[in-house]
């Protein structure tokens, strides 16, 4: 036998390759769950595995990201049906980005619907995926709304949860439902308490905060933008690219990682609506910045002023989840997101 016939045979002790990698997006239609699925489905591999298939679900039809070499299929599903949840458990996905949510204005206007929406499908979800014989990865998008006053100038890791909201109380449920079933080894999950999302464009919605994203996005836009809250009220934002860039950092963590750090803060910067103002003048010029406009509103105050408004995410640093460069880098990259 020859030495290149040798050097060809396969080693019997090298470990198999590992198949690709199935991932589910829950809340696929939305601004992160787009841009999540965008990223996947361009990079086709995460944490150095290879993704073979992408299922993007959302109770509209999810728009499937173009020129991709994934097979994609995009379900409109409402998770509250349990033959629905069964069905997506029966696709047996490797990793499940949960991302689904009422918003925190219609968990607080309509009490049954938050609940359905943010426990109920949660609890249907993590039920049936108790059923298979593997423990998928389990990325969930939670808030900084589960903490509540009173709070000190930065939150540690460790402050504990007093939501003043139902959508923070709902969310903090889901984190322990969630906690729990990775405690019984039916996931292997991490749930994520990501600042306010900012960042353009600044989609329809009925969230609370979608003002932050507004007075970024639609004075670049020629629009004026209403600020509920004083300007002076202290914000924990992030791009949506910094957020998707946590939450595939999170699903790529090794197992034993994730066992110790089921539930953490991720990276955000601490500004004000008038820093916000500030910087839009430095970069865009006075006449952008001239179209944000006060207008107080004194629930959405009441709200917001119940946030964190800095965190110190020190499991996360360590864990070197990416983060936002600055406020200013932060808007320079939403005016290259809306020019591209």
């Amino acid at each position: 036998m020859s030495d290149a016939a040798t050097l060809a045979r396969p080693d019997p002790h090298a470990a198999p390759e590992a198949p690709p990698l199935r991932v589910m997006i829950l809340g696929a239609a939305g601004r992160l769950g787009r841009l999540l699925s965008a990223r996947l489905a361009r990079e086709a591999q995460l944490g150095g595995r290879p993704v073979g298939a992408l299922d993007l679900v959302d109770i509209e039809r999810p728009l499937a990201p173009v020129d991709s070499n994934l097979e994609v299929t995009a379900r409109p599903l409402d998770l509250t049906a349990r033959d629905a949840v069964k069905a997506l458990a029966a696709l047996k996905p490797d990793v499940i980005f949960h991302l689904a949510a009422a918003v925190p204005s219609e968990a607080d206007a309509d009490f049954a619907r938050g609940y359905r929406g943010n426990v109920i499908a949660t609890w249907a979800l993590l039920d049936a995926l108790r059923h298979l014989r593997h423990a998928p990865v389990f990325v969930f998008g939670s808030t900084t709304a589960v903490f509540g006053p009173p709070l000190p100038d930065q939150v540690p890791d460790a402050q504990a949860p007093v939501p003043q909201s139902s959508y923070g109380t709902q969310k903090a449920m889901a984190e322990l439902l969630i906690a729990d079933h990775g405690r019984h080894g039916y996931i292997d999950p991490i749930s994520l308490r990501l600042p306010i999302v900012a960042g353009c464009p600044s989609a329809p919605s009925a969230a609370v905060a979608r003002f932050v994203s507004d007075m970024i996005c639609e004075p670049l836009a020629g629009r004026t933008a209403d600020v509920p809250v004083p300007l002076d009220t202290r914000l924990w934002i992030a791009s949506p690219e910094a957020v998707v860039a946590d939450l595939l950092h999170a699903a790529a963590l090794p197992a034993d990682i994730r066992g110790r750090h089921r539930v953490l803060a991720t990276p955000g910067l601490a500004v004000t609506p008038a820093q916000i103002v500030a910087a839009l003048r430095e970069v865009a010029g006075t006449d952008v910045a001239e179209r944000v406009r006060s207008a107080p509103d004194a629930e959405v105050t009441r709200i917001v002023a119940s946030w964190p408004g800095a965190m110190s995410c020190s499991a996360a640093r360590a864990l070197r989840f990416p983060a936002d460069r600055g406020l200013r880098a932060l808007i320079l990259a939403q005016i290259a997101a809306q020019e591209s």
